[in-house]
């Protein structure tokens, strides 16, 4: 389960002492990791997530409200920027994870989509956390990309990576995984990015 993107490098001779999944749950239990501290953990690491803008908030908002009309409770969950365990050294806080309804972390086979909004990680967004889900077994994976006004699609998951990647512009249609609809783009970003910081 091993997704190893990021090269640390450390003056001091010796390895790195990685943190386990685990170990960041019982840090933040005890108060050492402020839960307010927006963080993932990207192969034993802290490593420091770019803060939110208006705008991220409100696409955020936007995605959640649509996908509660497709997706309906109690049959269907969706988890807002909440911890999403990968592997042992591996968490990450996706903006949006559509599942089935469980109450545990959620597993590849509960999942029906992941979706990351980006605005100034993009590039993280579309290597390293495309990666990271394909991985991990996320069959359908969207990145919002707020600046170009369309959303990346990666569907077809490989042993590490998406065999599918396309992208739907502002004017076109998003499939929804597992319930046969559909979802304007224009919906999903109805704001034009200069009016809102």
């Amino acid at each position: 389960m091993g997704v190893s993107t990021l090269e640390v490098k450390s003056p001091v001779s010796g390895q790195i002492r990685k943190l386990s999944f685990a170990e960041t749950l019982r840090m933040s239990d005890a108060g050492i990791l402020d839960p307010r501290e927006r963080v993932e953990l990207v192969d034993g690491v802290l490593v420091t997530m770019s803060p939110e803008s208006l705008l991220h908030v409100l696409v955020v908002r936007s995605i959640n409200g649509l996908m509660s009309l497709h997706y309906p409770w109690p049959n269907f969950e969706i988890r807002v920027q909440t911890t999403f365990p990968l592997g042992e050294y591996h968490y990450r806080v996706p903006d949006l994870a559509i599942a089935r309804r469980v109450d545990q972390w959620l597993t590849p086979t509960d999942l029906v989509l992941m979706v990351e909004v980006a605005q100034t990680s993009l590039t993280r967004d579309l290597v390293e956390k495309a990666a990271a889900y394909a991985e991990w077994g996320a069959s359908t994976f969207w990145v919002v990309d707020i600046p170009q006004r369309r959303v990346v699609v990666f569907s077809d998951r490989g042993p590490h990576r998406y065999e599918t990647v396309r992208t739907v512009e502002a004017a076109g249609l998003l499939d929804l995984p597992d319930i046969g609809s559909r979802l304007a783009v224009a919906d999903i970003l109805p704001t034009p990015p200069e009016t809102v910081q």
